[in-house]
């Protein structure tokens, strides 16, 4: 097979929203690498050997025909179409049945494809058999739509260990499951894989910066889930400057202890930090092979010292600085704010919004999405709330500028760093929370004075005295 494949789609003209589809599959492959066959590709023309020996010839050498599998396209492949309708259909049909019939040496390339509104009795009884691959949308953070990438692209998502030895486990402390809401962002990933492919030793370091909140750590666990196969062990630190217990230190250090544990390096048990973190630098100095990422980086410097001089893996920072010299990256990869359009679909995936808007509802997704600046987390926690109270784009973009009026007033105005945008937000979660449960108002209050990390890693040692003694008021 040449490096990109030769892919036929094979499909019925149902209908012109099935037809844009269909067309719509074929460019995303063609942009992900496949070399597609599309009979839209060339119309009006149409091919000078005309259509019956054009079929004829791409069925036959291409790696892989799709079979976009629907009721009308079953029907005539099988030829209980009324006379005259479908006749291509009917002859891609015979073309396929017939190879498989007489052994075609790679008859699993006929892939079955279901696109939204088709189900598995669509499928042509001859190619039940093989791999079927149920699409929603046309980008790889859908799943039907990444394992037929994989399986076109011969990548598959578990690469089996060496024969003839124990094997290396992959090393994986990612903290986060994947998005599947995650949205956009493909330049960046692109741009990102590209730079760290490219082998040269001054690219293996690199550093996605971008204002808070605009999706850094996402960006960088999409990458890692995308890109796992690709790694003998994917890293996760969190380098932001902040205490996690005074006898653990700071988080690059607990980070470092937890690397140390999942690597099995002999200093793991050391009692003495700096013991372990030698011990972990020296393996990131010595062994290939790793990706590890280092979240809210916004200080290099700090960073500095736990990295060796010459990486043998990748390393990827997220950060809000934008002068990495001190790291030896000279130039970051900016994030910027999501594209109108991203916002809009984002909103639409969240919230759980099916097939298009009606013109109101998508004027009001638009314009709230304007008035959160773009922001990946704000637009995250408004559609939140809208998915949970099953509220619409318009209530909530009304019940927004009321509330951000009230809060300008109390506040003051705010620029520059979108925290107005943040504290709207925010604010109508809270107050939902309140109208439900005093007790979780409580409980709320009460946890703001804590570390975020000393709450996640240490629940056994809440303060017990003090929530009892909320007893009397929280009634749990």
């Amino acid at each position: 097979m040449a490096d990109a494949p030769r892919v036929f789609l094979s499909y019925s003209h149902d209908s012109d929203e099935h037809a844009a589809r269909v067309l719509a599959l074929a460019d995303a492959l063609r942009r992900d690498g496949s070399d597609v066959i599309l009979d839209r590709y060339l119309q009006p023309r149409g091919p000078e050997e005309g259509w019956p020996l054009w079929m004829d010839r791409n069925i036959r050498d291409a790696d892989f025909v799709l079979m976009v599998c629907t009721a009308t396209y079953l029907r005539r492949v099988l030829g209980e179409e009324e006379p005259g309708q479908g006749l291509g259909v009917r002859w891609e049909g015979k073309l396929i049945f017939n190879r498989i019939a007489y052994g075609d040496p790679a008859g699993a390339r006929f892939i079955p494809i279901l696109l939204p509104g088709s189900e598995p009795a669509h499928i042509p009884t001859p190619v039940l058999g093989y791999n079927r691959y149920q699409i929603a949308s046309f980008s790889r953070t859908d799943r039907g739509y990444d394992d037929l990438y994989r399986h076109l692209m011969n990548k598959p998502e578990v690469i089996a260990p060496r024969i003839g030895t124990l094997g290396e486990p992959v090393v994986w402390n990612v903290p986060y499951p994947r998005n599947p809401k995650f949205t956009g962002r493909e330049a960046i990933l692109k741009q990102l894989e590209t730079a760290l492919a490219s082998g040269m030793p001054a690219a293996r370091s690199q550093a996605i910066a971008g204002l808070g909140g605009v999706g850094k750590t996402q960006t960088a666990v999409e990458y890692a889930y995308r890109h796992r196969d690709q790694y003998r062990a994917v890293l996760w630190v969190r380098a932001d400057p902040g205490w996690v217990r005074p006898d653990l230190g700071t988080n690059l250090v607990s980070g470092y202890r937890e690397l140390a544990e999942v690597l099995g390096l002999p200093e793991k048990d050391a009692r003495d930090s700096n013991e372990v973190v030698a011990a972990v630098r020296r393996w990131l100095g010595r062994e290939p092979g790793y990706l590890l990422i280092l979240d809210n980086a916004d200080d290099p410097a700090l960073v500095q010292p736990y990295l060796p001089p010459d990486p043998k893996g990748h390393v990827l920072l997220t950060s809000r600085a934008h002068n990495f010299d001190v790291l030896g990256i000279h130039e970051s990869i900016e994030l910027p704010v999501l594209t109108p359009d991203e916002a809009l679909e984002f909103l639409q995936k969240r919230t759980g919004r099916k097939g298009p808007l009606d013109p109101a509802e998508q004027e009001a997704a638009r314009t709230l999405a304007g008035e959160l600046g773009y922001l990946p987390l704000a637009l995250e926690q408004a559609a939140a709330y809208m998915k949970e109270h099953e509220e619409t784009f318009a209530v909530y973009l009304a019940a927004y500028r009321i509330l951000w009026v009230k809060l300008l007033d109390e506040f003051g105005p705010v620029t520059g760093d979108y925290l107005g945008t943040f504290r709207t937000a925010w604010k109508r979660s809270f107050d939902a929370v309140a109208r439900s449960s005093l007790a979780s108002i409580e409980l709320l209050r009460l946890s703001a004075f804590f570390a975020p990390v000393y709450l996640a890693a240490y629940r056994d040692l809440l303060p017990v005295k003090v929530l009892d003694k909320m007893r009397p008021i929280t009634g749990e």
